[in-house]
């Protein structure tokens, strides 16, 4: 029985490869170049912001804002909780209403809620859509069929 394996001829294979680490020579000239690297990533960030006018932070951002439309009609309690100044509680409260006394033909229909005055009906109304005249006709009729319809 044999301990070690063995090529055809009998021959033990070779494992006596050895690394050589690499001279100094070879290990400045890599560190240099790596450092040369870095100093050309460093000037091209740089660049960069200051021919974009500089440094930004998060707070100087301008912010964005959505647009948006609800349907009062229509819109579940969750999209109306998404308007300005309307939160769960009130959400809610006006799909009961709008369920109680049908669909609102005005935004001023909201005044006769409690909780819902006169600054949050401003707040939200450039994002409420109301059907109104032949548009609210058709959608209260099509109720039955489970279909959507607005004339425009």
């Amino acid at each position: 029985m044999r301990d070690r394996q063995t090529d055809d001829a009998g021959r033990l294979p070779d494992t006596t490869t050895c690394y050589q680490p690499l001279k100094r020579a070879d290990q400045a000239t890599i560190a240099a170049l790596a450092f040369a690297l870095f100093l050309v990533a460093c000037g091209h960030a740089l660049r960069g912001q200051l021919s974009n006018g500089g440094w930004h932070s998060r707070d100087d951002a301008t912010p964005l804002s959505a647009q948006f439309q609800v349907d009062l009609n229509e819109a579940t309690w969750p999209e109306i909780a998404a308007l300005p100044g309307i939160g769960e509680r009130t959400a809610r409260s006006i799909v009961d209403f709008r369920r109680d006394h049908g669909p609102f033909s005005t935004l001023r229909e909201l005044d006769m809620m409690e909780g819902i005055g006169a600054i949050t009906i401003a707040r939200i109304a450039g994002h409420v859509d109301i059907p109104s005249g032949i548009q609210r006709e058709l959608l209260v009729a099509d109720r039955t069929s489970s279909r959507t319809v607005f004339a425009r």
